[in-house]
Order: structure tokens, then sequence, then C-alpha cells
């Protein structure tokens, strides 16, 4: 098997056994002097052919330390989020393809998942403090580089244990999806579409504005005149006033397909 293979299964192994154990206060120091090792330097596990993010370990320590240190357990977290490997490839090109670097990492896949998860926990655990909030979402829009990945994060953000939805992120998540495949043939694209509009509609008028503002950035042609309308159209809570309040609002917004939508 690939040595990165074989050391992420290792660590997957280890962090195993130590959920195992019963989190006692000698354990939570140890467990602190590692988090504190980590920050100094020692976040990658090195394998022959690259160095690894230790995620698996890091979302350990995360779940662990959030109730005794939840400062170490962001900074710690923050830190692990971003994956040079996935970093380093070229920004023209499908970021899971392109730089020989990446091309090497036998286990992408793998570690873009684990960066998906420690992101889900991230913005989990800094709900109710809006300033840690916007600082794990920014990080994540800075280095989850998987569109679909975004996409997920978005749809977890609006389902319990999420009381009440965090939708703002969760429209923020979904935008940067959406500009990254602007254009694309994803078949994912009509469902991001219609759940931004329908999770903006759901959040206010404010919410509304700024994605549809932002059209121009998020939707192509075809899209505004094909998807937006029947999406906006379907929302029970706006009526035709509502929509035409929006359109009249915005210059941005007079494309003909948006000014129909609107029309009684």
């Amino acid at each position: 098997r690939d040595p990165q293979e074989r050391a992420v299964q290792g660590e997957e192994s280890v962090v195993a056994q130590l959920r195992l154990l019963s989190l006692d206060a000698p354990l939570l120091s140890t467990l602190y002097r590692e988090s504190a090792a980590l920050l100094d330097g020692r976040l990658w596990s090195q394998a022959r052919g690259g160095t690894l993010p230790r995620h698996t370990l890091v979302h350990f320590l995360l779940d662990a330390l959030l109730p005794h240190h939840p400062e170490l357990a962001l900074w710690l977290g923050l830190t692990a989020l971003r994956v040079p490997v996935l970093d380093s490839a070229l920004p023209s090109a499908d970021p899971l393809l392109s730089a020989g670097r990446v091309s090497r990492c036998f286990i992408l896949g793998h570690l873009e998942t684990r960066q998906c998860e420690l992101a889900a926990a991230l913005l989990t655990m800094s709900q109710g403090d809006s300033v840690r909030h916007q600082l794990v979402l920014d990080s994540v829009l800075c280095h989850v580089r998987s569109p679909l990945l975004l996409f997920r994060l978005a749809q977890d953000a609006v389902v319990p244990p999420h009381s009440p939805p965090a939708t703002p992120p969760a429209l923020a998540l979904c935008a940067e999806a959406l500009c990254r495949t602007r254009g694309s043939r994803s078949q994912r694209r009509a469902e991001m579409v219609t759940w931004l509009l329908d999770w903006a509609l759901r959040d206010g008028l404010c919410s509304l504005l700024r994605v549809l503002n932002s059209w121009q950035s998020l939707f192509t042609l075809q899209e505004v005149e094909t998807l937006l309308p029947p999406s906006l159209s379907l929302s029970s809570a706006w009526g035709q006033g509502g929509l035409r309040t929006v359109c009249d609002r915005s210059a941005p917004l007079r494309h003909p397909a948006l000014l129909h939508a609107a029309l009684p």
C-alpha cells in the first residue's frame, strides 16, 4: 500500500483507541501539551512521498479540549484546516487535479473529506459567538477548495443540531460554491441555484437582495432565464408584490427574466 495511506490508517487506529479512554486530568494535561506542540509546527505527519495533515487527530483534540480550553481548540482547528497539498494546485485548474504535488497524493479525496468534517465541527463549535463564527467561516471559504464540499457544508448548516438554522453562513458557503462553478456543466448547479434562492427567501428580504444583487457572479444568463423565475415563484411566503419590490430597489436586477417573475 501507499506510504501515505498507511500513515493515515495508522493515525485513525490510534485515535480510535484514544476515544475509548476516559478524559481524566492527567490525560487532558497530556492532550493540552500535545496540542500546543502541534501548533508549534508539528501539525504534519511525515510519510514517504510528502507530508499529511493530522485531521483525524485534530478532530479528536477539538472534541476533547473544547469544554476545557476552547481558545486552544479553535486555533488548533483553524491551523489544521489549511491543507498545503490542496493550496498548491494551480488557480486556473480543477482543484482536484493539476499540480504535480497534488497528483502524487494518493489519498487526496480522503484529505478533502476529513478537512470538510473538521470544517463542519468548527462551524458548529463557534455558533453563538459572532466573531469566532465569522473567523471560522472566512477560513473555511479560504481553504476548502472543493465546491461540492462547500455546498455540503451549507446544507449541513441548516439541519439539526443547528437550531435555529445557521442560514447566513450557509448562504455564504453556497454562494462561494456557485461562484467557483459558474459556467460549468455540473449536474449539481441547478440544485445549488434553487437551494440558494429557497433559503434566501426563507431568511428574508435582506438575504434575497444580497443574492440577487450578486446574480452576475453567481448565475449564468441561461440560469437566470430558466431557474430563477420558477424558483422565486415557488415561495408562498413571497407574493408578486414582494418580488417586484426587490427588483424595483436594485438596478442590477433589471434582467427581463427577473422582471417577468415579478409582474402581477
